[in-house]
């Protein structure tokens, strides 16, 4: 009787004392989305190439990266390991402000692009 009662206690024992992280409940940290480059982009009236650069700490498997704009003038946007994109010639007489959005999962993060007009005359 000593023995099965040994026995039973060594077996609690190593279940209780056992590796918590086997058991696949260890917590993950959330992922976080940041902007690298500036949030506040300026193109001269002609357009052109921008890029934006970003990092993604504690990411998902799963979850990818999207960026969109919802300005026509605004195109071409390709997620890699950063983002570019095409800003077309300014051709009206104002200056103009678009944005293009960035989503990881639940999070969100907006870069502002502005451009000059072609007839700034300061």
């Amino acid at each position: 009787m000593k023995r099965l009662s040994l026995l039973f206690v060594c077996a609690f024992l190593s279940f209780a004392c056992g590796d918590k992280e086997s058991s696949g409940n260890t917590p993950t940290a959330d992922p976080v989305l940041t902007i690298t480059s500036e949030s506040n982009i300026w193109f001269e009236s002609e357009g052109g190439e921008g890029e934006i650069t970003y990092t993604i700490e504690n990411p998902q498997k799963g979850v990818s990266l999207t960026a969109e704009s919802s300005f026509d003038w605004i195109s071409n946007i390709i997620v890699g390991d950063s983002i570019t994109y095409t800003v077309e010639e300014n051709t009206t007489f104002d200056e103009r402000r678009g944005t293009i959005v960035l989503k990881y999962g639940t999070q969100t993060k907006q870069v502002t692009i502005k451009q000059r007009t072609r007839f700034d005359l300061t």
